[in-house]
């Protein structure tokens, strides 16, 4: 269906065209989502940043501009906007631990949780030390890249670059702190 049509029918028919939207788009947005979320989410997190894609698709309905963008465009920057949301608030709620979970308690009575934490914290300054040693731009980029998210396209744009010359810079920066660090 042509998206100008799909969405004047999402606007008197809500229901019947959310469901046309979810069936022909679903597997997309779930692989952008699942992408971003499956190292530290459950499936059912995934699925309810599936969800709330559709949803946040559904209430913005009105304000869809298909000059800007098609259907699909749309779905896909929801997508990857609320993946990054709930990547943050997962990394953030994984920073934190419980202290009663029994694993932790067994961890910090034998000494392997204060080791760990340890070398967490030595292996990370010793990247971040590495990262700074690469120099501008290629700092900036895996920076940008790795730890902010930004697109190729998002960061050739701020440093006036190609999304060529992006993607070869961080492949070369990546491939030398590899050799740096020992193939970590």
């Amino acid at each position: 269906m042509h998206d100008k049509v799909l969405l004047e029918k999402l606007k008197n028919n809500p229901q019947f065209i959310i469901n046309t939207v979810m069936d022909e788009y679903m597997g997309l947005i779930y692989t952008i989502v699942k992408t971003r979320l499956s190292e530290i989410s459950s499936i059912e997190d995934i699925e309810e940043c599936v969800s709330d894609v559709f949803y946040t698709f559904y209430e913005q309905r009105d304000k869809i501009d298909l000059e800007k963008g098609s259907i699909k465009s749309y779905l896909c920057v929801i997508a990857k906007r609320k993946s990054i949301d709930l990547y943050r608030k997962m990394i953030k709620k994984h920073d934190r631990l419980s202290i009663d979970d029994e694993d932790i308690k067994n961890r910090v009575s034998d000494g392997t949780l204060v080791e760990d934490a340890f070398l967490y914290i030595e292996n990370r300054k010793t990247l971040l030390e590495e990262l700074t040693l690469l120099g501008d731009p290629d700092h900036e980029i895996l920076v940008r890249k790795y730890y902010i998210g930004e697109s190729s396209k998002e960061i050739s744009t701020r440093l006036n670059m190609t999304v060529a010359a992006i993607d070869t810079r961080a492949s070369r920066a990546l491939a030398k702190l590899r050799r740096k660090l020992g193939g970590v």
